[in-house]
């Protein structure tokens, strides 16, 4: 069982290999980051493992069956494992698409609009406070 990994601030190898990755793949991956140790052990920072996955799916010819095993591993470090995406408008004529999308848009913006109104009464008030 893979636990969750959205908390964890370091991995070892033996946890990689866990999410599916070959030793090949992880001695890629950990190469050039910064490491600490737990004992013998080298610890890499999940932050530092995130961008190396992310690079080697951009800049490197690999394999299919790499590239799925890789993007696995980055959902679960991500946190993302359990997250299906689901287009609820596919079905959805494209001009409709860009009308709810657009309302959308403006619901947000009427949000922001809201939230910097109240974050300057708080500055008002707390630089009342203080006396400037």
């Amino acid at each position: 069982m893979v636990r969750a990994f959205a908390d964890i601030e370091k991995l070892q190898r033996y946890q990689l290999r866990a999410l599916g990755l070959s030793d090949y793949t992880i001695r890629q991956l950990v190469k050039s980051l910064a490491f600490s140790t737990n004992g013998q052990a080298h610890q890499y920072l999940v932050a530092d493992l995130k961008q190396a996955i992310q690079y080697r799916l951009e800049h490197s010819n690999i394999t299919p069956k790499t590239q799925a095993t890789l993007q696995q591993a980055q959902r679960l470090l991500l946190g993302q494992s359990n997250v299906i995406q689901v287009d609820f408008l596919r079905n959805v004529p494209l001009d409709e698409k860009i009308r709810r999308l657009h309302y959308q848009n403006e619901q947000l913006f009427r949000e922001e609009q809201e939230l910097r109104r109240r974050t300057e009464a708080v500055l008002h008030e707390a630089r009342q406070a203080i006396g400037q």
